[in-house]
């Protein structure tokens, strides 16, 4: 039986495996919730979990303008965490924008590894391909933090995290109930998020 939305805790991480219709066992992540005024404060704590050089990808999607994603590569986690934080009342409060932060660079742990396809039927080898497990952070843009952990290390700095910032951990996701989705971003986020790309020197990838 679901909770009621009374009872819900507000803040919490709960395990789950994000749906991927090209891998039948799909990308194992936590699901972070956190009251609006310590989400910035939890983000930029978690992002500390990954190893620096960071990469971050900004996308702005609007339901009757153009979207837009921005890239920057390599870039120091505590340059990134700067920015971010001058650009809080952007995170807090833009549904248009999401923003994915990974690790540029591999650790050794993480470094990848070689998967075989063959033939069912008589064994032979088909051909390959080099694997490399899944780490980023993710802000959605109902305020949601996610983060994909198919390394062991990266798994366990997370949670480390999540005791560190007092979030508990709970069976059931709580995913909002309704999210007022802006069709448009306002003017006033639109210029706050040209700041945020210039000052992280992030560079437009694709515009749809």
């Amino acid at each position: 039986m679901s909770t009621s939305s009374t009872d819900r805790p507000t803040e919490w991480y709960a395990y789950d495996v994000a749906e991927n219709p090209q891998d039948p066992f799909g990308y194992p992540r936590f699901v972070v919730s956190v009251e609006r005024q310590r989400l910035v404060d939890v983000l930029l704590n978690l992002m500390t979990t990954l190893r620096e050089p960071l990469d971050i990808y900004l996308t702005v999607s609007q339901l009757f303008e153009k979207s837009r994603r921005d890239v920057r590569e390599e870039i120091e986690t505590s340059v990134l965490q700067s920015a971010l934080r001058e650009a809080e009342d952007l995170l807090l409060v833009d549904n248009c924008l999401t923003l994915n932060i990974s690790s540029s660079k591999k650790e050794d742990e993480d470094s990848g590894f070689q998967i075989s396809f063959s033939n069912p039927e008589t064994g032979e080898i088909l051909g390959g391909s080099e694997y490399n497990p899944y780490d980023e952070i993710v802000l959605r843009e109902h305020k949601i933090i996610e983060c994909y952990h198919e390394v062991q290390g990266f798994r366990a700095r997370l949670q480390a995290a999540f005791h560190r910032n007092n979030i508990k951990l709970q069976k059931e996701i709580f995913w909002p109930e309704h999210v007022e989705r802006e069709r448009k971003q306002s003017h006033e986020n639109a210029e706050t998020y040209m700041q945020l790309c210039r000052r992280i020197g992030a560079e437009q990838e694709s515009e749809w």
